[in-house]
C-alpha cells in the first residue's frame, strides 16, 4: 500500500504505526518523513507530483469543507482511492490508528495506547477550579475550541466545564470572550509575546486567570496530542 498523506497528525499516526516506508507523499509540515516527496495540502495540492508518486490510498482529514473536487476529479482518472478521517472528536483522536488500517484496508495496529488514555482522563482538581474556562488557540481574531474538540472534551472529563458551547472553532473578540464569563482563559500552544501579553493584561484587569499551555502537540491530533495532554495534566496538577 502507498500512502500519500495530505495532514501532518495522520502521518506522524501512520510512522507511529511503523508505517513509514508505505509514505510515499506528505505535506511541507509532516514530521518523521523528511526523505518523502512534498505533495502539497488539501488546499493547494500538487497532482502531477501525485501523479508521480503514484498512491493507492490518500489520506486526508476530514473538514468540514470535504475533498476539493479538483482532489476528486483527478483521484477518478488516475484510479486513487480517497479516505477522509475524522479527527474532532476525544473518540475520533484516540481511534486513528484503527480508522487509518480500515483506510488502507489492513489489520489493526497492535499498538494499545487505551491504558494510558484511562490515566490522563481521569478526573483532575484544578479543571472545576479553573472552570468555567475558555480553550483558546493563536488566530487573528482567537479561535476557541468548541465543545465538539478533543481539547475541550479532555477538559469536560477532568471534571471542567469549558465555554464557549457552540461546536468547531468559533472566532473570539475580547467582548465575546469576556462576555462568556470565563474565570480561566487557557491559551493552547506557542503564542506570539505580543498577542499573549495584550490578552494576558486583558485578563488581568477583569480578574481572570490567564494560563499558557505552551504544548504545540495539542494542536496535531494523533500521538503527539497524547503526550502532550499527559504533559498539560502534569502543569494543572503543580497549579495553585
Amino acid at each position: 500500500m502507498r500512502i500519500a498523506s495530505l495532514s501532518p497528525a495522520l502521518t506522524s499516526t501512520l510512522v507511529h504505526m511503523g508505517w513509514k516506508d508505505r509514505v510515499v507523499g506528505r505535506t511541507p509540515w509532516c514530521a518523521g518523513v523528511d526523505q518523502v516527496p512534498v505533495v502539497g495540502s488539501l488546499l493547494e495540492v500538487d497532482l502531477e507530483r501525485l501523479s508521480e508518486v503514484k498512491p493507492d490510498l490518500i489520506v486526508v482529514q476530514a473538514t468540514a469543507g470535504g475533498v476539493p473536487g479538483v482532489l476528486v476529479q483527478a483521484a477518478a482518472q488516475h484510479g486513487w482511492r480517497v479516505v477522509q478521517v475524522p479527527c474532532t472528536s476525544l473518540a475520533q483522536v484516540r481511534s486513528l490508528e484503527a480508522a487509518l488500517a480500515e483506510a488502507a484496508r489492513a489489520p489493526a495496529p497492535t499498538t494499545d495506547t487505551s491504558a494510558r488514555w484511562a490515566k490522563v482522563l481521569q478526573p483532575l482538581d484544578a479543571a472545576p477550579r479553573q472552570s468555567p474556562c475558555v480553550l483558546l488557540f493563536a488566530s487573528d481574531p482567537p479561535q476557541a475550541f468548541g465543545i465538539d474538540t478533543y481539547l475541550a472534551e479532555v477538559w469536560k472529563a477532568w471534571g471542567g466545564a469549558a465555554v464557549p458551547s457552540q461546536a468547531g472553532h468559533p472566532s473570539m473578540r475580547m467582548e465575546d470572550l469576556f462576555a462568556l464569563q470565563p474565570r480561566t482563559v487557557t491559551m493552547i500552544g506557542p503564542e506570539p509575546s505580543a498577542s499573549r501579553t495584550e490578552l494576558g493584561v486583558a485578563c488581568a484587569d477583569r480578574g481572570v486567570q490567564f494560563v499558557v499551555v505552551n504544548q504545540a502537540g495539542l494542536l496535531r491530533p494523533g500521538p503527539e496530542a497524547l503526550d502532550a495532554i499527559e504533559r498539560w495534566r502534569e502543569q494543572l496538577e503543580r497549579a495553585p
